[in-house]
């Protein structure tokens, strides 16, 4: 009965006049007066209570019936409870008053009437966070400018460091972070990471956000304890909106991350072709190298992101370009069994023979990793079969699957070369084969 959304009084009052067990519990530990407070029957639960009904009683979750009351914005049912003497400080499983609960939902009136009766304004939730922090991260402008005439503190943090601004700004709440820019916030607080308003607005991509944040003199190309700027965090995510948006208010597009890696080094790295396009038609540094040399095509190649090859050969880049051990793009896509980045590459004149430091080829690195469609293509566009490496291996040396083998040797493999420890490559792969036999023999 007291699920439903109309309840007999007349009827419910008889139920109870039968003597009723006013504190039986339902599966969830509910009693007839967490289901009344729940859903908004007043005049059942001044019965309830009338009766004994015990007005702190908790259900699985430790919800008092004031917690469903606000929960469900139920502000009669609240004043009647804290009438009869409700404990407004309870706190739930996760550690909710009903004042968080309310403010959260954005009830204003009912947040209104538990502060009006001595409710702490300065209580925390789970994580540390503030009615403000809730009211914030929900989205209640209402609720919000209530709390700060209240003299609810903006500057106070959760464990995270956030203080309502930046949650505010990372859910993308326009007219809350306007506002509490308006009542003074701090537009330059910084959380755990040293992450501003803007990056958060900008890895989350609420461009209404940035651009209210930059109207407002935000630092454009602040940094984190990444050394990463909004852009970064933009072009990582794939907003493209919002990349757009920062480079418009001359965002640093080659700023560097303490990986030295630009915004195009992570749009690469994480497959974003059409970020990629715009950073390039803005003028990004095509080959820049970040830490270890890698340019965004290296990091193309390396993630198997053959669209961003594409996009980025298209417009220029150095499709030969060597890192610090001259590996090149081709170099990694061969060996991480990226097969169609290996097509792009080859199709668009990658360097089939180059040799890193160590003069490894890419058919050095298919024939060790048994990659035999990755031999097979590269031998079909001209790969040196008999290529040496730092220890005079050829591709035959390395590889071990007999498949790459009798490709490399269809192809003119010289069986008959030696490596530094004066070995044939066939002796390699009779050593391999019994080495093979013996380590199954022994694991049975």
């Amino acid at each position: 009965m007291l699920r439903d959304v109309h309840v007999n009084i007349a009827e419910f009052e008889m139920l109870l006049d039968r003597q009723a067990d006013i504190n039986a519990c339902d599966s969830n530990n509910n009693t007839p007066l967490h289901l009344a407070s729940l859903n908004g029957h007043h005049q059942c639960i001044e019965l309830l209570l009338d009766r004994q009904a015990d007005i702190n009683a908790c259900d699985s979750n430790n919800n008092t019936p004031l917690h469903l009351a606000s929960l469900n914005g139920h502000h009669q049912c609240i004043e009647i409870l804290l009438d009869r003497q409700a404990n407004s400080t309870a706190h739930n499983d996760t550690h909710h008053t009903a004042l968080h609960l309310a403010a959260r939902q954005g009830h204003r009136q009912c947040v209104a009437l538990l502060l009006d009766r001595q409710a702490d304004i300065d209580t925390r939730s789970r994580n540390n966070n503030t009615l403000l922090h809730l009211a914030s991260m929900e989205g209640h402008p209402q609720c919000i400018e209530l709390l700060l005439d209240r003299q609810a503190d903006s500057t106070a943090r959760n464990d995270t460091h956030h203080t309502a601004l930046h949650l505010a700004a990372r859910h993308g709440h326009r007219q809350c972070v306007a506002l509490l820019l308006d009542r003074q916030a701090d537009i330059n607080a910084r959380d755990r990471i040293n992450n501003t308003l803007l990056h958060l607005a900008s890895m989350e991509g609420h461009h209404q956000c940035i651009e209210l944040l930059l109207d407002r003199q935000a630092d454009v190309d602040a940094r984190n304890d990444l050394n990463a700027t909004p852009l970064h965090d933009a072009s990582a995510k794939d907003h493209r909106q919002c990349v757009a948006l920062l480079l418009d208010r001359q965002a640093d597009i080659n700023a560097c991350d303490s990986n030295h890696k630009s915004p195009l080094h992570l749009a690469s790295l994480k497959g974003h072709h059409q970020c990629i396009a715009l950073l390039l038609d803005r003028q990004a540094d095509i080959n820049a190298h970040h830490s270890n040399g890698n340019t965004a095509l290296h990091l193309a190649s390396l993630k198997g992101r053959n669209q961003c090859i594409a996009v980025l050969v298209d417009h220029g880049a150095d499709i030969n370009a060597q890192n610090v051990s001259n590996t090149t793009p081709l170099h990694l896509a061969s060996r991480y069994g990226n097969y169609d980045c290996v097509v792009v590459l080859l199709d668009r004149q990658a360097n089939v023979n180059a040799q890193n430091v160590s003069n490894t080829t890419p058919l050095h690195l298919a024939s060790r990793y048994s990659l035999h469609r990755f031999v097979e293509l590269l031998l079909d566009r001209q790969a040196d079969v008999n290529a040496r490496d730092s220890n005079n291996n050829t591709p035959l040396h390395l590889a071990s699957y007999h498949q790459c083998v009798a490709t490399l040797l269809d192809h003119g493999a010289d069986k008959s070369l030696l490596n530094v420890r004066v070995s044939l490559p066939l002796s390699l792969l009779v050593f391999a084969s019994i080495s093979r036999e013996w380590h199954q023999h022994n694991s049975h």
